[in-house]
């Protein structure tokens, strides 16, 4: 398949599967789509069970999209402590709170 940029203004991902594919399949071949359909389910049941389990709040039910950028992407660092790992978070973020529930909410289960 030619890059993108080669191409003209008419390129559309949706024009390399065959006709008749649903268009929000990543591809063309259906057993790929099966095996990735598989993946995408199978990753969706731990991250429920955390929510449930671990969070409260606005994050217990959000979705996948609000978790991803809001509570998965928030900037953090490890450093080392007497020789134990710490994790710090910026104080500034407004999921910080949150964030060090469900660890605590971890902490109860472990």
């Amino acid at each position: 398949m030619p890059r993108r940029h080669r191409l003209g203004g008419d390129y559309h991902p949706s024009a390399s599967k065959p006709p008749g594919q649903p268009p929000r399949f990543p591809f063309g071949d259906l057993d790929a789509n099966r095996a990735w359909l598989d993946t995408v389910c199978f990753a969706d049941a731990p991250v429920r069970w955390f929510q449930l389990l671990c969070l409260a709040g606005r994050f217990a039910n959000a979705a996948p999209k609000t978790m991803r950028w809001q509570f998965w992407h928030t900037p953090a660092r490890i450093v080392r402590h007497a020789r134990q790992p710490v994790i710090r978070i910026l104080d500034g973020r407004p999921t910080t709170g949150e964030i060090l529930a469900a660890y605590r909410s971890i902490e109860l289960i472990t």
